[in-house]
């Protein structure tokens, strides 16, 4: 399903790389029936069983709430995430799949290409192999929300911008100084410019940041060829990637071809500002490590390791190979 460059790519870099078809999977766990249970006991049998334990999971295909398309818009959920009660409401957990003792934190690496067809994957994928074998972009954008409603975004990312060393170009945009218009004029221009990261703390919805600064119609409208950052969305709902008829914000930025995004982090619930805020810095530790270069995978997991919330840890999703690396 157009997985192979990037199969051949990680086996040339010393990966060892296992493809499972997902019938496989719940014809030996779940007597046949699509079941999120039937992967998580896949996962746990591989991670007890196999010679070389997995570290890393990739899944490859589109989840829905939707699982049997009784809402018409398609039947999209190919690889199944595990719908979870949260504080506020249902929604998707990826990482469940992969908590194999329960206790709100994965045990392995997960990402997901939320893809519907042989072409999505062939994009997807080509973007990914792309990053890997070209230079990458320089510089980091942190993009603060105004506090109008009593959470400082601004004084959250000032502590972001800390953790980057002195000698990376950064640029922050506080839409609380701009005129609406002025905001998304300059954000816009930073991201086609291209950047290592695009960081952003504040409100948001499935589609868009607050009062529209960045939505999914606007992802068509990128520039930014070659030049892919992984994007942060410390915001709610930016990952809320199973919806039958809505696509995410997460999903447009990875599918578009050859611009948007090299892979998304974001939340498909929600959650505290402050919670968010505890993950933020410490995915920000590991991407700028001087000593180690982490994968996203790992430094996902070491983020949600320090996460004070449990929900804040399950619904956060890398959307992206949790195998890539954001060189610097």
């Amino acid at each position: 399903m157009g997985l192979g460059p990037l199969i051949a790519l990680r086996q040339s870099q010393g990966y060892k790389v296992a493809m499972v078809d997902i019938q496989d999977v719940y014809d030996e766990f779940s007597y046949g029936n699509k079941s999120s249970r039937a992967i998580r006991d896949f996962l746990a049998y591989a991670r007890a069983n196999w010679k070389v334990a997995p570290a890393f999971v990739l899944l490859a295909g589109d989840a829905s709430f939707d699982a049997k398309n009784y809402l018409g818009f398609g039947a999209n959920d190919l690889v199944p995430t595990r719908l979870i009660d949260t504080q506020l409401m249902e929604t998707a957990s990826d990482d469940w799949l992969a908590d194999l003792n329960g206790d709100g934190v994965a045990e392995m690496a997960v990402g997901r290409l939320p893809i519907r067809s042989a072409r999505e994957a062939a994009t997807i994928v080509a973007k990914i192999v792309g990053y890997d074998r070209s230079p990458k972009p320089e510089g980091a954008l942190l993009v603060a929300d105004d506090s109008l409603d009593g959470v400082n975004f601004e004084a959250t990312t000032a502590e972001v911008r800390a953790l980057i060393p002195p000698e990376e170009r950064i640029e922050q945009i506080n839409r609380g100084e701009l005129d609406s218009i002025t905001a998304k004029s300059r954000l816009m221009d930073a991201i086609n410019r291209g950047q290592r990261v695009v960081n952003y703390e504040g409100h948001g919805n499935v589609d868009t940041w607050r009062a529209g600064l960045l939505t999914d119609e606007d992802v068509s409208g990128l520039s930014n060829d070659g030049r892919l950052p992984l994007f942060i969305m410390m915001t709610c709902l930016n990952g809320y990637f199973h919806d039958a008829q809505l696509d995410s914000l997460a999903e447009s930025l990875v599918r578009i071809d050859k611009r948007g995004a090299v892979a998304v982090w974001a939340s498909s619930g929600m959650t505290s500002p402050s919670d968010q805020a505890v993950m933020n810095l410490e995915m920000f530790r590991k991407l700028y490590d001087a000593n180690v270069s982490w994968t996203l995978g790992e430094a996902v997991l070491r983020a949600k390791a320090v996460g004070r919330n449990k929900d804040t840890r399950l619904t956060w999703i890398l959307f992206g190979d949790p195998t890539t690396r954001l060189q610097h």
